[in-house]
């Protein structure tokens, strides 16, 4: 599976109809970019936050200077021949002051079966849509709600990926009036690329209709804070709500 799908945010030409009903596989290049970055089932977002970046590491020679090289020091300091180790300069560790920054978000849900066969589409292409891993994403009914959201920078996370999925674990909530909240059962955030995923599944409602208004998607993992909704009525295929 490419990026593209998950770090294209902008909106893409508008297409000449928004029948979201199209006959599966006949989708175009086009409806199928649309319907995976900008549709009922997946909201692109600018998230706008202030970044502080990690406190830049200390280096000290105490340990290395008996042996006369100050090993870790950057090139062209000086060695603990020409000065006492006590003495040895320090890389300054003072942080630079939090920038305003933004990053752009896709978030998707990914259990809804319009997505699915997006994804089964673009994974395995129409020649392969009988094969065994294209039709267990095709016919495999999620028993959870699965969302993804995607286009994190690496850089962005200074306290590392796995206390990143334990903040959106403790913050994550799915919102509809009238309901009560529900909260994610597990969060997912594979490590690759300079782009992070997060994929949280939640427990579904047991009776959800669209006359609901909006579900809301939040969640907030240091500095950034994430909101999202889709309108539910928007969210029926084929005549089914679909999450």
């Amino acid at each position: 599976m490419t990026r593209r799908f998950f770090l294209s945010t902008a909106p893409l030409a508008p297409l000449a109809a928004r029948n979201w009903d199209r006959s599966f596989p006949d989708w175009s290049g086009d409806y199928l970019d649309k319907l995976l970055t900008d549709s009922p089932w997946a909201r692109p977002s600018t998230l706008p936050f202030r970044f502080s970046a990690p406190a830049r590491r200390q280096f000290s020679a105490s340990e290395f200077a008996q042996i006369g090289e100050p090993l870790g020091f950057p090139k062209g300091w000086p060695s603990a021949s020409s000065t006492s180790a006590n003495r040895v300069p320090r890389v300054d560790d003072s942080n630079a002051p939090p920038v305003q920054t933004e990053i752009y978000l896709t978030t998707r849900w990914s259990s809804a079966l319009p997505i699915r066969q997006a994804l089964a589409l673009h994974q395995f292409g129409r020649d392969g849509l009988q094969s065994a891993k294209a039709r267990d994403l095709l016919e495999g009914s999620e028993a959870e709600y699965l969302i993804d959201v995607a286009g994190f920078p690496a850089g962005m996370i200074p306290q590392g990926v796995r206390r990143f999925e334990a903040q959106l674990l403790e913050s994550a909530t799915l919102l509809v009036k009238g309901h009560p909240p529900l909260r994610p059962t597990a969060v997912s955030v594979p490590e690759h690329s300079n782009h992070l995923i997060a994929s949280l599944r939640f427990p579904r409602y047991a009776n959800l209709s669209d006359s609901g208004g909006n579900i809301e998607f939040a969640a907030n993992a240091g500095p950034m804070d994430i909101h999202q909704k889709f309108k539910l009525r928007d969210m029926n295929y084929k005549g089914k709500l679909e999450l």
